[in-house]
């Protein structure tokens, strides 16, 4: 799909499911800052673990199950409960500054490349 095409088709999502074990780290971004909630499965590779970090940056863990059977109930509950996606929701409205306002990567990067600069 076109890009806008693409980010139109996530704005009217109800939820988006994250793909596992590969992860989706962009389409969680841009469903975050749609307000949509992300259905993670935890991993142990670190492309599946982008949408994880994701909600323990913004410190809550609704999303995140740890089995298909979860996957599944969690992703079906949300759709099919108005009052519980609605939750969710409010929790992505309320924290998602912390993913997308957020310097600390900025100066963690300047520490580093000043770190290597220093110790060539």
């Amino acid at each position: 799909l076109e890009l806008k095409d693409y980010l139109n088709l996530v704005n009217l999502s109800d939820i988006v499911l994250d793909p596992f074990p590969f992860g989706g780290c962009n389409t969680s971004f841009e469903a975050f800052d749609f307000n949509i909630p992300v259905i993670t499965k935890t991993s142990n590779i670190l492309s599946g673990r982008f949408t994880t970090g994701l909600y323990l940056k913004m410190g809550f863990t609704d999303c995140i199950v740890n089995n298909s059977f979860e996957y599944v109930k969690l992703a079906v509950d949300i759709v099919n409960n108005e009052k519980l996606r609605n939750k969710i929701v409010r929790k992505i409205i309320d924290k998602k500054h912390l993913i997308f306002q957020n310097d600390d990567v900025i100066h963690e990067y300047k520490n580093l490349f000043i770190n290597l600069i220093n110790n060539k």
